[in-house]
């Protein structure tokens, strides 16, 4: 909740709600002026673009799916600490280097697109969430000393009965 006597009103002024809207708006437009200007049609630039949004959300979607599922399953335990290194190596590979390689597979089409975009997007995911889960036990350690939640309620919220944190 706001308090009433804060006097900072930054959403409310002409000259950010403007800024907001040149950075909305601004790529669009010249887009579309280009698009004039090289006599292509608007439904086509419109076109081209809702399949590149497709293309990225179908990435991000992916990747953040595998991400997870490879951050929870390699997360702890001997074989994460085998995995953890090589995934290092690889997101080390840059992706523009794979596009040749995506290329000979899938030729030029959606799906070398979006192999491509998540060879980029998932690492991050990857990363950030391996390590959420290896520090979990020291940010429920944390939690308990200042008693916002029994610890054992806290670690059963994690992982399973029975299993420990490192």
């Amino acid at each position: 909740m706001i308090h009433q006597s804060h006097n900072l009103r930054i959403y409310r002024k002409r000259e950010h709600l403007l800024i907001i809207f040149g950075v909305l708006a601004l790529p669009i437009i010249f887009i579309l002026l280009v698009g004039r200007i090289s006599q292509i049609s608007t439904t086509a630039l419109l076109f081209g673009l809702g399949l590149s949004f497709y293309r990225l959300i179908a990435a991000y979607i992916i990747s953040l799916v595998l991400g997870v599922a490879l951050a929870v399953a390699f997360g702890r335990g001997r074989l994460g600490d085998f995995f953890i290194p090589v995934f290092d190596l690889i997101q080390n590979l840059p992706s523009f280097a794979l596009i040749p390689a995506f290329a000979i597979l899938f030729g030029y089409t959606d799906k070398m697109a979006i192999l491509f975009a998540v060879s980029s997007m998932l690492w991050p995911i990857l990363f950030y969430a391996l390590s959420a889960l290896r520090n979990a036990k020291t940010d429920f350690d944390e939690a308990a000393t200042i008693d916002l939640l029994p610890y054992s309620l806290k670690r059963d919220e994690i992982l399973p009965k029975g299993e420990e944190l490192r």
